[in-house]
């Protein structure tokens, strides 16, 4: 009799029930796909950090290298002229140390910056990259957490009509609704 009395409120404990069950299984989903985009975002954001950090690195050392550069041919100049060092005027042996010292080091600034160059312009590349591969990620999580919140919400609808169609519940089932209400 107890069943038959409750039988609305048994009926509507169940299909809360079921819409709970499912609504927990999204949110579930929805806090995976918040960590996933986390651990992403993370990810790359560490990748890309490093990349960043190299090239000022090689910034650094490509301007010291300028600074260098720029020494020794203000040395040269200033011996050649006379207004330093030996201050001899003219082409002297100090000169030509010094010319040759410049030279040396014009050289290898020239041979340094461009392996430099091409070091920043390949880790560029790759911070593109990475951030292109960030983007897709993200975006296959989007997707992949869209399709299954879809997924969870269909079934979750089906289940619901299932259940309203039917128009006598198990004995047990019924049992156990109104045992708990």
């Amino acid at each position: 009799i107890e069943l038959r009395l409750f039988r609305d409120e048994i009926n509507q404990y169940l299909i809360d029930s079921i819409e709970k069950n499912y609504d927990d299984a999204v949110k579930l989903e929805d806090d995976n796909k918040q960590s996933n985009d986390t651990k992403t975002k993370e990810y790359y954001s560490q990748k890309i950090s490093n990349a960043r950090e190299i090239i000022r690195n090689l910034e650094g050392q490509k301007e010291n290298l300028r600074k260098t550069k720029e020494k020794a041919y203000s040395d040269y100049i200033c011996e050649c002229n006379g207004t330093c060092g030996s201050g001899i005027y003219g082409d002297g042996s100090e000169c030509k140390r010094r010319r040759a010292y410049y030279q040396k080091e014009s050289a290898e600034f020239d041979n340094e910056s461009q392996r430099l160059n091409e070091a920043i312009r390949d880790l560029g590349e790759n911070i593109v990259f990475l951030e292109q591969s960030n983007n897709e990620a993200l975006q296959k999580i989007e997707n992949g957490t869209s399709r299954n919140r879809n997924d969870f919400l269909k079934e979750r609808d089906n289940k619901l009509t299932e259940f309203k169609s039917k128009s006598v519940t198990s004995f047990l089932t019924q049992n156990r609704a109104l045992s708990t209400l």
